[in-house]
């Protein structure tokens, strides 16, 4: 399935060599289109809902502000996709 996503967290979680991440389609400055299968959605989340569990003023939080950031709005990107069949 294709998907639009937030770049930042989407190339941090390909950089880091975290498991699956699918293909790039497209991409801009902002956002990637990636084509996922089931395996590479499922580790993309997975990712994301860790980073995004951090606390804001955690330390946590506070060293990888950015990659928070992005993670909120891949897996919220990612859940409307789901929710919309998109």
């Amino acid at each position: 399935m294709k998907m639009k996503l937030p770049a930042k967290f989407y190339l941090d979680h390909r950089a880091r060599d975290c498991g699956e991440s699918g293909k790039i389609v497209r991409s801009t400055k902002n956002y990637v289109i990636v084509e996922l299968d089931a395996l590479a959605l499922d580790d993309l989340l997975s990712d994301a809902d860790y980073y995004a569990s951090f606390e804001r003023g955690s330390e946590d939080f506070i060293e990888n502000q950015g990659v928070c950031l992005s993670a909120r709005a891949t897996v919220k990107a990612i859940k409307n996709q789901l929710e919309n069949g998109e």
